[in-house]
């Protein structure tokens, strides 16, 4: 849907499980010159129905001049991405761009601020399918081009018995899912006391045993890079605490004893040789966070 930032100008926003129609029509270039959108995303954060899972939407992709001009459309500040009951962003957004980059390292800051919020993927398709399609220039032109399309890049979520709609709507509440446009990965901790903790979830306990499981295809390419990164709640950055390049073949899985002294989380970060036959291009997988409690 589209909706106010706190500048005033349109976004989109995706509101997941909503049973309930909420109205956006500020850049829907319907009314000439009347850019204003029903809604602000503190309106919809505020008074959202229960079970709603709601996340930005490319909320640093770059905004064409004549949209910004015409449509009053913008990106999603800091500010907003700081606002109360948001479940996460969808910075994956049908392409490796600069949006998908600055939108991954926003996210990254919410993180290490202490922000428990979940990374989706998407692919902004708005009917888009085999092909991308948009108007140009109204009732001039019309472009298209080859990204942004549909299951391009996938959100894989982690699920106990069926797949219903619930247990998928649980897995977004709860962070127990994956980013990707290929490979897939997956990380558990096994505390102390013989619990076990998925993605989304807290480990609790200065010593955990972390397992790594990652899959890719021959469609995809052999595996080349795994970065296994801690974020410690309150620091400038990330750091790796475990790494792997080369020839790693198309499974893997591998377990870490970790020693951790402050709050924290943990993901993880895979990519595949550039020489996959479909398209010459790397492929890459990232996990949502498990937290780390000391």
């Amino acid at each position: 849907m589209s909706c106010r930032n706190g500048r005033d100008r349109n976004v989109h926003f995706l509101l997941l499980s909503a049973r309930t129609f909420v109205p956006g029509s500020g850049d829907g270039a319907e009314r000439w010159l009347q850019n204003r959108s029903e809604h602000s995303i503190a309106d919809i954060l505020a008074s959202r129905e229960d079970g709603t899972v709601p996340f930005a939407a490319h909320p640093k992709e770059k905004v064409p001049f004549l949209q910004r001009l015409l449509l009053s459309r913008d990106g999603w500040s800091d500010r907003d991405l700081q606002l109360h009951g948001l479940s996460g962003v969808q910075f994956a957004n049908g392409f490796l761009n600069s949006g998908f980059w600055a939108g991954k390292e926003s996210w990254v800051k919410l993180l290490l601020s202490g922000r428990r919020v979940f990374a989706l993927a998407g692919n902004d398709s708005h009917g888009n399918f085999n092909r991308f399609r948009q108007v140009g220039m109204p009732f001039l032109k019309i472009r298209e081009m080859d990204h942004q399309l549909f299951g391009k890049m996938r959100t894989g979520v982690i699920i106990e018995g069926k797949a219903t709609e619930e247990a998928i709507l649980r897995a977004f509440r709860s962070g127990s899912m994956i980013v990707s446009d290929g490979p897939v990965a997956r990380i558990s901790v096994l505390e102390q006391s013989g619990r076990k903790i998925e993605m989304g979830g807290t480990a609790r306990g200065k010593s955990q045993k972390l397992f790594l499981e990652v899959h890719s295809t021959a469609e995809f390419g052999e595996l080349a890079r795994l970065n296994v990164i801690v974020g410690d709640i309150g620091a400038t950055g990330e750091k790796p605490i475990h790494e792997a390049e080369g020839n790693l073949g198309l499974n893997l899985t591998r377990d870490i004893t970790l020693e951790v002294s402050k709050p924290s989380y943990l993901r993880l970060e895979v990519f595949t040789t550039p020489s996959s036959p479909t398209d010459k291009n790397p492929h890459w997988c990232f996990t949502n966070p498990i937290w780390i409690e000391p």
